[in-house]
């Protein structure tokens, strides 16, 4: 990863001015009282016991981790290393100290952002509007923005009323767009696919809808190989328009019996869409372009994997979270079926993400259900409109979630060469804290957020060789700090 320091003081004393006007990162509900319960493993009465305490409780939210997830003290978990903003919550509004790895904070960002931007075109033409998911949009777009250092493009809750939904909708798709444009693309190379031969009257029903506008339509997923149960298609507009979820609001496209689901997008921003995608390998070798011409950037090994293990983490997280939803108002997804079936496959994705520490690999879907039924008694339950019913449904997915992290996550893929774990033992000025390692004291420079005072971080021991030592042996010389005879200078990674 890129040092956080400059090769020279001055740089240095610049970035501290800029880092000075940076907000922190904020949780998916900063706003909502939360309380953090960690288990040592999956108990489903207790989780049961202690939402349907709090059901009746609108304005509490509970989040109930396993140490396998979130990790303890000096061990790392599942979304310390991949899911870090839900432990950097965990810790800011409920007192606790758990290690969370901040460098791969942005990267997750762009995780988030990439699914809050696949997921709200098809709530409009789907017709999942109400006031509860048009929350969570907002609450996930402030994450995303204040993670992304632009949080001038939050939205403040307090704009929705009942009768604005689809304009706040609106409003948090052009926002999202705009955090796209601020994604730092580092692929050099691509491929173009064009287009092949099709006859899908949903095609020509989106040419004559949007005529010169239309740039691209890319069909991917299932469908794209010829089977799946519906048709999922990426369609790239020259420009967005203003009034782009008036004109497809309710529109349920379908194709020989199945639903076809569209996300639309400017194509100034599909490069850095594709870039961010978990599935942008599977784009370029399995998906059609239906109209048009597309290039795919071509991600590096390591950005391959690592998008898996965020869109893991991702999605155990939204399963943890989406239990104060059918516990407080299951009504919502009573004729959600949609909805529901996309939260009881998240552990399809969540298993295919973990699957990578190896090397990355593609696992037929087919091939993950049965994995996740006869190793984990893990079987997509089929909707039902009965809210109990739906909330076990939601227990029974967030403990396979639970054993899936406990059982194939590997804390080593992201450990770094030098790698320890420090504890903070004290504050020397706004950049600078103390720690202790091989009984020599440690300088340990932080990266964007503050540490406290028994804060666990993953950091690296800066070597004199190594690039940043000198600058940060020149910062505490300059600033007075003094040195013992024998110590460490460290980065917080």
């Amino acid at each position: 990863m890129k040092d956080e320091f400059m090769d020279n003081i001055e740089e240095i004393e610049i970035k501290e001015e800029a880092d000075e006007k940076k907000e922190s990162y904020l949780p998916t509900e900063p706003d909502i009282e939360s309380e953090t319960i960690i288990m040592d493993k999956f108990d489903r009465k207790l989780v049961d016991e202690l939402h349907s305490e709090n059901a009746d409780n609108l304005e509490k939210r509970i989040y109930v981790y396993t140490k396998d997830q979130v990790g303890f003290r000096k061990k790392m978990g599942l979304f310390s290393d991949f899911g870090p903003s839900v432990v950097y919550a965990a810790n800011k509004y409920n007192n606790l100290n758990l290690p969370f790895r901040e460098q791969y904070m942005e990267e997750f960002g762009y995780s988030k952002l990439c699914h809050l931007y696949c997921t709200l075109d098809k709530s409009v033409m789907f017709n999942f509007l109400n006031k509860h998911i048009a929350l969570s949009k907002l609450y996930n777009l402030r994450s995303v923005a204040t993670i992304l250092s632009h949080s001038e493009l939050v939205i403040d809750p307090e704009e929705l009323n009942s009768e604005n939904v689809l304009e706040v909708f609106s409003q948090v798709k052009k926002n999202a767009t705009k955090l796209i444009h601020y994604v730092k693309e580092k692929p050099k190379n691509y491929i173009k696919k064009t287009q092949v031969e099709n006859n899908y009257a949903y095609v020509d029903i989106l040419k004559e809808k949007f005529g010169k506008n239309l740039s691209s339509i890319l069909l991917y997923g299932s469908s794209a190989k010829g089977t799946g149960n519906d048709f999922d298609n990426l369609v790239v507009l020259k420009e967005l328009p203003n009034d782009l979820y008036q004109q497809i609001e309710g529109m349920k496209l379908q194709e020989q019996e199945k639903d076809v689901g569209l996300i639309f997008m400017p194509e100034n921003v599909l490069q850095k869409f594709l870039y961010i995608n978990v599935s942008n390998l599977l784009f370029r070798d399995y998906a059609k372009v239906l109209y048009g011409e597309i290039n795919f950037p071509i991600d590096d090994d390591r950005y391959i994997i690592f998008k898996e293990m965020y869109h893991a983490g991702f999605g155990s997280a939204k399963l943890i979270s989406a239990l104060n939803l059918v516990y407080k108002e299951p009504e919502v997804l009573l004729d959600k079926e949609g909805l529901f079936e996309y939260f009881m496959k998240l552990n399809r994705f969540t298993f295919h993400g973990l699957s990578q520490a190896d090397g990355y690999r593609i696992i037929d879907k087919n091939e993950i259900n049965k994995a996740l039924k006869e190793k984990y008694n893990y079987e997509a339950p089929q909707f039902r409109p009965d809210a109990e019913y739906i909330k076990n449904s939601f227990l029974e997915a967030n403990e396979c979630s639970s054993f899936l992290a406990k059982e194939m996550y590997r804390p080593d893929l992201a450990k770094e060469k030098k790698e320890v774990m420090l504890k903070i033992t004290n504050k020397i000025d706004n950049k600078v804290f103390v720690s202790k390692h091989e009984n020599k004291k440690v300088f340990l420079f932080k990266r964007r957020e503050d540490l406290k005072e028994n804060d666990y971080v993953p950091a690296k021991i800066v070597q004199k060789y190594e690039s940043g030592y000198d600058t940060r042996l020149m910062y505490l010389n300059r600033n007075k700090i003094s040195l013992p005879d024998e110590f460490y200078i460290a980065k917080r990674l």
